[in-house]
């Protein structure tokens, strides 16, 4: 299951406008979710911020965590996405983490979106080698 909070709307963004569901709501929803039948909760971490400490609250069910904010082509590096990977796992462990982008990667250049997801491949493959 997807949880998203909307795309990114910069027009809005610019204005102070707030226009996403709010992240505080986090908690409670993995909460309820470690309850249900689900596998895998698909949250965004990467354009809000995410304070991940939450992820503690999702039980056993794993969590694909957006780290690859789609909102923007700058491109993450490998190192900022296996730090933000690492603090993750100070609240699940390591086997109950899937690496990600926030959500779809629609609004990016093909070349972003590509550099993007072979950074992200190799950072997951940095994270799970032992």
């Amino acid at each position: 299951m997807h949880i998203c909070r909307g795309y990114p709307n910069k027009p809005l963004e610019r204005k102070g406008i707030a226009y996403k569901a709010n992240q505080d709501y986090y908690r409670d929803i993995l909460t309820w979710l470690s309850e249900s039948k689900l596998d895998v909760v698909s949250i965004e971490g990467a354009a809000s911020k995410l304070d991940v400490s939450i992820l503690s609250a999702i039980g056993n069910k794993t969590v694909m965590l957006g780290v690859i904010d789609v909102g923007e082509n700058d491109v993450e590096s490998v190192e900022s996405l296996v730090g933000r990977a690492s603090e993750a796992l100070r609240h699940i462990p390591i086997g109950q983490l899937i690496l990600a982008p926030d959500c779809g990667m629609l609004e990016l250049t093909h070349a972003s979106a590509r550099k993007k997801l072979v950074n992200l491949s190799l950072a997951a493959r940095a994270v799970n080698e032992p």
